[in-house]
């Protein structure tokens, strides 16, 4: 167990013996004279930016910012303050926060400069890991992140922080990720350089083609599948394919799927489907999205695999909802021809199938086909715990 860690342990131990209240949140204060006492006092603001419609906001207020521990650490670290972004000074604040997602848990200097952030909510251990982390200049998301601009980061650490912006909506990365590339030198036998490239870098034909030719090589190096590989190649591919396709905010589909079949030509065809499909959605057309996904499913050559489908599945779930169309793709589904190298996953056929079944209120088929799933070896617990809720929802 880590030292800071231990010590937010203890914390909780010891304030749970003394019965301590949860954090004592500053009420009735104007967010500038909340800054003033931050600078005076020389500590960081916690802040809980929340509305009183959001679920998430509500489990922190009732079952995290309660905790005994918590409040032992948070009091000792912070001020306090929670404010509804929807009242008061909280719109005007959330412009400036550039708060997009609620619960939105913010750490900030007496310069009301933000520091640290989560987005979302979390249990107990997670908020008080949290807290550590805005306490430590080295694990301060903004504090990083200025490194990562100065290029003092290595490639282990700027990948943490890519990983970290990733997750937070953190917008205007490609540059950054692009001139610590450089910075690295295209280092592919560092894992994490190669990860950074894989995972999140947009890339260039040249690096796409050296990432394709040595895939056997780093998918050693990554611990990955060849297939888990193959799937996060694609995506570069895409984004690849998408920038060279994309003019006047306009797709050309043609140059999309030659740029795509360069490197994965029986995949072109389904790729460019799926950009289509997704464009079509954007653009509140759920019936062209959902006539794209027909084509997916059914015209040869697509060449989809099960794990896919079900994921296209859950993706097209409001349209499917709202349109009526569950019943059409139960029987497209049901007559589509799991591929022979995809009999271990015929599990993500069945869960398509099990969505569709939800949407379409029928009970009967969900708990057969529920049942089969969580008896099914195979199938991955993320599959089988949403399994479990469908089945529960009836």
């Amino acid at each position: 167990m880590r030292p800071a860690r231990l010590l937010l342990v203890f914390l909780l131990l010891v304030s749970t013996a003394a019965g301590a209240a949860g954090i004592d949140f500053v009420h009735g204060k104007a967010w500038k004279d909340v800054l003033t006492e931050a600078k005076a006092q020389n500590k960081i603001i916690f802040l809980d930016a929340y509305t009183t419609w959001c679920g998430p906001c509500k489990y922190l207020q009732q079952n995290v910012f309660t905790d005994a521990g918590v409040g032992t650490f948070y009091n000792k670290s912070f001020i306090n303050v929670k404010i509804d972004m929807e009242a008061g000074e909280g719109p005007a604040l959330a412009e400036q926060l550039g708060v997009s997602a609620y619960p939105t848990l913010f750490f900030i200097n007496g310069d009301g400069e933000v520091l640290h952030k989560k987005v979302g909510a979390t249990d107990v251990a997670g908020f008080l890991d949290l807290g550590s982390d805005a306490v430590n200049p080295d694990k301060q998301f903004y504090t990083v992140k200025k490194k990562a601009a100065a290029g003092s980061l290595d490639p282990a650490a700027f990948h943490q922080w890519v990983h970290d912006a990733e997750a937070f909506g953190e917008t205007g990365l490609d540059d950054l990720i692009a001139s610590n590339l450089a910075r690295f030198g295209g280092n592919t036998g560092d894992k994490d350089v190669l990860e950074l490239m894989l995972d999140h870098a947009v890339l260039d034909a040249k690096a796409l083609t050296l990432l394709q030719r040595n895939k056997a090589g780093y998918a050693k190096l990554l611990g990955r599948t060849p297939a888990g590989y193959d799937a996060a190649l694609q995506n570069r591919v895409m984004r690849y394919a998408l920038v060279k396709a994309t003019a006047a905010d306009s797709v050309n589909y043609a140059i999309f799927r030659s740029a795509t079949a360069a490197y994965f030509p029986a995949d072109a065809l389904r790729l460019t489907s799926k950009v289509r499909m997704t464009a079509y959605a954007n653009d509140g057309d759920a019936k062209k999205s959902l006539d794209e996904l027909r084509r997916i499913i059914t015209v040869p050559g697509m060449n989809l695999r099960a794990e896919e489908l079900s994921s296209l599945i859950v993706n097209q779930f409001k349209a499917l909802m709202q349109s009526g169309r569950a019943k059409e793709f139960i029987g497209l589904i049901k007559t589509w021809k799991l591929p022979a190298a995809d009999a271990a996953n015929a599990y993500h056929k069945d869960f398509a199938l099990l969505v569709l079944h939800y949407i379409n209120s029928d009970k009967k088929s969900i708990t057969p086909l529920a049942d089969k799933i969580l008896k099914d070896a195979r199938a991955s617990e993320e599959i089988k715990g949403m399994t479990r809720k469908i089945a529960e929802r009836g």
